[in-house]
Parts: C-alpha cells; structure tokens; sequence
C-alpha cells in the first residue's frame, strides 16, 4: 500500500485593497461593494478545506511562495499566515507546518540586497510565527 502527502501550495495572493470588477468579470453593480483580497482568500481557503473534509483528505503542510503584499503593503502578511491557519487549523496546520519563502513583492522596495531592512516585514510574521523559511541574506548569518 502507498502511503501519501497532501500539500497546498499558495502564492501571489497580493492582499492589499480589493477585488476590481475586471478581475472578477462583472460591471460595476449599484449598492454592492467590491470584495476584499483578503475576504476573497479567506473564503477560497474555505472552501478548499472544506473540499478536503468531505473527501476525508489529510494536508501535511502548506507551502507559501512568496507574494503575500501588493506594492509593498502592510499587513498582508499576517493576514495571509492567519487565513491560512484559520482555513486549516483542523487539518493540524499550524506555523510548524507552513513553509513560507518571500516574492519579489515581499521585499522592502529600495532597499539594498542583503540588508535586513529588506525582509524586515517578512520575516516578523512568518520566521517570528514559528513557520519553516528559507536562509534570508541580511538576516541570517553566514
């Protein structure tokens, strides 16, 4: 019998501000209000969980690939490792079993490479939380 691994694996979500009518491919509706990134993701982990749960599927780990922030915004990358937990908090899922790496949007823009400054919002969510990353130039000792 083979055994298996479940992983999930998130990236780009791009969490600042909302969702455009573009991106959602309906005009512009009277009275009804755009959708947030982050309400959008939440419900999109939602629903994969829950995918998950009524086929009776185990998930080992999730693995973030970076792109948590639009431009450099604040606050996306808690409220990315807190969707992520909050969606697969049943499935054992906590920052143990995250594998976070930071995107090209995750870095300090204008900041040199391998400075600290430059991942300085990265890693106070996701290395601070416990969760697995990668060697961070600037941040990391040689």
């Amino acid at each position: 019998m083979a055994s298996e691994a479940r992983f999930l694996v998130l990236t780009d979500l791009h969490l600042a501000g909302i969702l455009k009518r573009d991106e959602i491919k309906s005009p512009s509706i009277p009275k009804i209000e755009n959708p947030s990134r982050i309400a959008a993701t939440g419900e999109l982990l939602s629903s994969i969980a829950d995918y998950l749960r009524r086929r009776h599927l185990t998930l080992e780990a999730v693995i973030f690939a970076g792109d948590a922030q639009d431009k450099g915004s604040k606050g996306s990358h808690d409220a990315a490792y807190q969707s992520i937990v909050d969606a697969f908090q049943g499935f054992g899922i906590d920052a143990a079993k995250i594998v976070s790496t930071p995107g090209n949007h995750d870095v300090l823009k204008g900041s040199p490479p391998g400075s600290e400054e430059r991942y300085a919002d990265f890693a106070s969510v996701w290395r601070d939380k416990g969760c697995i990353v990668p060697w961070i130039d600037g941040l990391d000792p040689q």
